[in-house]
């Protein structure tokens, strides 16, 4: 995970969630688990990496992040496409930055969801916007 590239995952996901959740006759808690269980998931693995843990680096290599990141904390801030020098422990205003991106993680999925309640529909009943494609 990184800061570049959670927000579209999550986004994504919110869209399979919401898809899962108009399918499942029991949909009524799926999102809230489904949720809890994405969130906590991205929240273990960037914190993680973030704050450069031992037990994320062997995932610090490719195939599973693009080019060569020094560290947890350099393959968060840049994602393999910039070149800001950042070690552990950052500074205040990379601390900074970084609250904030783990505070948008809640919003990144719940957009996703709604979105995809809108393309999908709410319901088996109802087709959403992608139902309006459909000749």
């Amino acid at each position: 995970m990184s800061f570049l590239l959670d927000g579209p995952l999550l986004l994504g996901l919110g869209h399979l969630v919401a898809l899962a959740a108009r399918n499942n006759p029991r949909r009524h808690w799926l999102p809230h688990i489904l949720g809890a269980l994405i969130l906590g998931v991205f929240y273990a693995t960037s914190v993680a990496a973030f704050t450069d843990m031992d037990w994320i680096r062997p995932l610090l290599v490719p195939p599973f992040v693009f080019g060569n990141p020094t560290s947890g904390t350099d393959w968060m801030v840049n994602s393999g496409v910039f070149h800001f020098q950042v070690s552990w422990p950052p500074g205040k205003t990379v601390t900074f930055l970084a609250i904030l991106g783990f505070v948008s993680y809640p919003f990144w999925l719940y957009l996703g969801f709604w979105n995809g309640q809108n393309l999908f529909g709410r319901n088996p009943k109802q087709s959403g916007l992608i139902g309006l494609l459909k000749v």
